[in-house]
């Protein structure tokens, strides 16, 4: 332990992996760096076990009612501020959290010096631990480039976001700040020679190739390609993995069809912990089933493309492994919004339809893999939090209100304008 080590909470929920994926690769960077990270579920934290029973119901909605879900999901996107369930939810667990924050839970020791939240619930809470007399300052990592209104809330000092699509997103709910930073995801996606380029350190400052990287090398050469795709049993000839999340929802078989159909690739399709979708898509020919794996980067690399349904993790782990990506039958919710954003950034094409479809992975399977940087030496990621972490009160409020007065001017900033810095650059100049 460093003698400036610091606590730092970090709140997350277990709903698929899209979230706690994120908390777990920042605990391990600030780990590294000698401080000491705290991965809290805040769906352990609601009492009667509602939140381990609201997260089992999410997830037979997606499953079996995945319309509805798009329709809520659209019902919340409103700016007249956070749902009654969600402040009801968060007011549940704010003394729990206040109490984790505060060092006030056994073998927490100390109050934390910064709270990190991947998850939206637990700003909410953190927002509602402000009214207890908590005045831990929070970051706020936002997992998606589509930013639901349920991300903003009152007790935020910094947003961070991945794709310079975020931080309009965030602007479009209204003032905040926000900085952007290369992605949370763990350095398995790297490829072996990044982590000695000396391109990362600014890539998340760059609109060229992926969103909020340079372009760099070829990520994966032939050589390496064919060394594991023999490890993992992985046929020869293009191939584009298919990714459903964690639960293996939404319409994987039309869509791993659609892709075979193509005739351009051989579909890899990650089944997650859907044993039954698994056991349906084995009995069709010409696809590859895999059921739950820890092998994600390894596949990443070993393949030409992407399809995904919906998530923002796996987004940031193709675009770090240099795995171009098309959205396709995308989850209602979530994952429409994702997709949209995506293809309104070129970040990645939302084909409408099986013909589109073979278009653009006829298009993406013949492009140069680019990849954005996971970390770096300075990563600018850890460097955000622990400077909330240092900031004064007086500070953070200074810097919130700085870039307040920027809202009307960063509205129209174009889309390579990523950093906090740029944004109060912005304010002096137009006060």
């Amino acid at each position: 332990m460093t003698p400036d080590s610091r606590r730092v909470v970090i709140l997350t929920a277990s709903v698929g992996g899209g979230h706690d994926g994120p908390a777990r690769e920042i605990g391990r960077r600030l780990s590294e760096l000698g401080h000491r990270p705290e991965v809290v579920d805040v769906a352990g934290l609601v009492p009667w076990r509602l939140g381990r029973l609201l997260t089992l119901l999410f997830r037979w909605q997606l499953r079996l009612a995945p319309n509805w879900w798009g329709r809520i999901f659209g019902v919340l996107d409103s700016d007249d501020g956070p749902p009654s369930a969600v402040r009801r939810l968060a007011d549940l667990i704010a003394g729990r959290v206040a109490a984790v924050l505060n060092g006030d839970s056994p073998g927490c020791g100390e109050p934390a010096a910064v709270a990190v939240s991947t998850f939206p619930l637990a700003g909410h809470a953190v927002a509602a631990a402000r009214r207890l007399g908590v005045r831990t300052p929070l970051v706020t990592y936002i997992t998606d480039p589509a930013v639901h209104r349920i991300w903003i809330n009152d007790a935020t000092h910094l947003y961070l976001g991945t794709w310079t699509a975020t931080a309009s997103e965030v602007w479009r709910h209204g003032p905040a700040t926000i900085s952007l930073v290369p992605p949370a995801v763990a350095p398995a996606f790297r490829c072996a020679d990044s982590a000695d380029s000396a391109d990362g350190a600014d890539g998340a400052d760059s609109a060229d190739g992926a969103d909020g990287a340079d372009s760099v090398d070829a990520c994966a050469d032939g050589a390496e390609k064919r060394l594991l795709r023999t490890a993992l049993g992985l046929p020869d000839g293009p191939l584009a993995l298919l990714t459903s999340g964690s639960w293996g929802v939404g319409d994987v078989i039309h869509a791993a069809l659609d892709v075979r159909n193509s005739g351009v690739v051989t579909p890899v399709v990650v089944c997650g912990r859907n044993d039954r979708l698994r056991r349906r898509l084995a009995r069709i020919p010409g696809l590859v089933v895999l059921g739950w794996t820890d092998q994600m980067a390894a596949l990443m690399r070993a393949c030409d493309v992407a399809v995904l349904n919906s998530g923002g993790l796996t987004l940031a782990e193709a675009a770090t492994s240099g795995l171009p990506v098309i959205h396709y039958r995308p989850l209602p919710g979530q994952g429409t919004a994702n997709a949209a954003v995506a293809q309104a950034h070129g970040l990645a094409p939302w084909p409408r339809s099986p013909s589109e479809l073979t278009s653009a992975l006829t298009t993406w399977t013949t492009s140069p893999r680019t990849r954005q940087p996971a970390s770096t030496p300075d990563d600018p990621l850890v460097a955000a939090i622990l400077g909330v972490a240092a900031s004064t009160p007086s500070t953070l409020s200074a810097a919130t209100n700085v870039t307040r007065t920027a809202v009307d001017a960063a509205a129209s900033a174009p889309p390579d304008l990523p950093s906090t810095d740029a944004v109060a650059a912005r304010a002096a100049a137009a006060s």
